[in-house]
């Protein structure tokens, strides 16, 4: 109510007009005293508008861009936003894409960053996984499925393969099984086992980032490739070994390639020992049976003996009068026995009527003339005169009226008196034949000899007188 031309403002959304009390305009407020709507003033975050309908003027809501400050209505800075009923500039904020530089400056989002709303926040790097060349951007692109990339990158060239992939031609290729990668963005996977030369992997994963994925062959296999396994079965026997747990070939076999198949058994002349890929071949002039186990089972074959050459034992040929004894060596032929050449394996005795007095005999000696020996004689002293032969230095025809029955050294026997031999070298008594009537037994220097009476006389006095010479030529 107004009061002796005053108005007495009941409150601050009131004025006094002719002695009126009228309320100003909704969202508005007037000072006290006031009397016309036009002190009235619109209150923070609204402004005053003309509104042809209403007759007058009205607050109306301060518009989002905007902020509402005495009734006026100004846009917010460059690149800036505000939310509706905003009634001063600090409540503006940068839009999306914008962060502040200063309280009142905002400024695009650097490559690399993004800001997706309206914020008086800060820009935000883009994550790894994404880029964003542009500037001002409200958000960042992915990389291509199976790529990745660090964060704040300004480029899809900054997108690389993830773990477990390789690039090639600019895009992610997954890793076979048998490889892994576990660095982002190289150029090829690595093989499993590629740092363990001479061992097997294989790995049954796809796109695999773990060395851990790698499983070894078992022992004494592997992947005669070389390369890695994208399975189990890729795993093979190597040479040597057979079988599903791979063993050793047992002595005496060899087995050259890989894989399960049986170990074949060694040839005639060769041998093997356990887990061998070939079979070794006996030293020369040597011979095994098949299936040999070691270089003890090559024996020398006939006429050769093992014998060591520079500390290795070798066959080596038996030389002219050795044999090869049962255990494999060159040993000479004893005394009394012989052989021709080398090739003999068993002793000969000397043949009768020879001799060897030394061993190693490649021939024997004959005995002297009529004289004979028996079989394996080893001395000239077993050469005994034959029958109707005696020896004194050598064997000599029995003389006229002697024999000698047996083959041996003694003395030809006389024949009993009255006989005597129509030839020297008489074998037995039976030859000894009686003196003719008119003669009888004689010694002689030819032995005994049948004589003529009377002549034998004469004989004996010449005889005598002969043996006087030599005694009277001394005196």
């Amino acid at each position: 109510m107004c009061r002796n031309a005053v108005c007495e403002i009941w409150n601050s959304s009131s004025y006094c007009f002719n002695e009126v009390q009228s309320m100003c305009p909704f969202n508005s407020r007037a000072p006290l005293g006031s009397s016309v709507v036009a002190d009235c003033v619109c209150d923070g975050g609204y402004y005053e508008a003309y509104n042809a309908l209403s007759y007058g003027h009205q607050c109306v809501m301060c518009d989002p861009g905007y902020f509402c400050a005495v009734g006026g209505r100004t846009r917010c800075p460059t690149d800036m936003h505000s939310d509706a009923f905003t009634d001063n500039s600090d409540a503006c904020y940068c839009n999306a894409g914008f962060a502040f530089v200063d309280q009142s400056t905002c400024e695009g989002c650097a490559p690399g960053t993004h800001k997706p709303l309206p914020s008086d926040g800060a820009y935000i790097a883009c994550a790894p996984g994404s880029y964003q060349p542009g500037e001002a951007a409200l958000g960042c692109d992915p990389c291509p499925d199976d790529m990745s990339s660090p964060g704040a990158s300004v480029a899809a060239t900054d997108c690389t393969s993830v773990p477990g992939f390789y690039m090639l031609a600019g895009a992610a290729v997954p890793c076979a099984r048998g490889f892994f990668q576990p660095e982002p963005g190289q150029a090829e996977c690595l093989a499993c086992g590629h740092n363990d030369p001479g061992t097997s992997y294989y790995s049954t994963v796809d796109a695999s980032a773990d060395p851990g994925d790698c499983t070894q062959c078992l022992i004494n296999s592997h992947i005669p490739s070389g390369l890695s396994g994208s399975q189990q079965s890729d795993c093979v026997c190597t040479p040597g070994f057979t079988g599903d747990t791979c063993l050793a070939c047992p002595a005496g076999t060899a087995k050259a390639a890989s894989g399960p198949l049986p170990c074949p058994g060694c040839p005639e002349d060769t041998f093997s020992s356990s887990g061998s890929t070939v079979c070794s071949p006996c030293h020369a002039n040597s011979a095994s049976s098949a299936n040999s186990a070691s270089a003890g089972a090559c024996v020398c074959v006939e006429g050769f003996g093992a014998a060591p050459v520079n500390g290795v034992p070798l066959c080596v040929q038996c030389v002219g009068g050795q044999f090869k004894n049962p255990s494999g060596s060159c040993e000479s032929f004893p005394v009394g026995q012989f052989a021709s050449d080398g090739m003999l394996t068993v002793c000969v005795d000397c043949t009768p009527g020879t001799y060897a007095d030394a061993p190693g005999a490649v021939s024997c000696e004959s005995c002297p003339a009529n004289s004979h020996s028996p079989a394996g004689s080893y001395s000239i002293d077993a050469c005994e005169c034959l029958p109707g032969y005696e020896s004194s230095t050598e064997c000599t025809a029995c003389l006229y009226g002697h024999y000698k029955p047996a083959t041996a050294d003694d003395a030809c026997l006389p024949c009993p008196a009255g006989k005597s031999t129509p030839t020297t070298g008489t074998l037995a008594a039976l030859d000894c034949v009686a003196c003719a009537a008119g003669t009888f037994s004689a010694a002689n220097s030819s032995g005994i000899m049948c004589a003529r009476c009377g002549l034998m006389m004469m004989i004996a006095f010449i005889t005598f007188k002969s043996s006087l010479v030599p005694l009277l030529e001394g005196l």
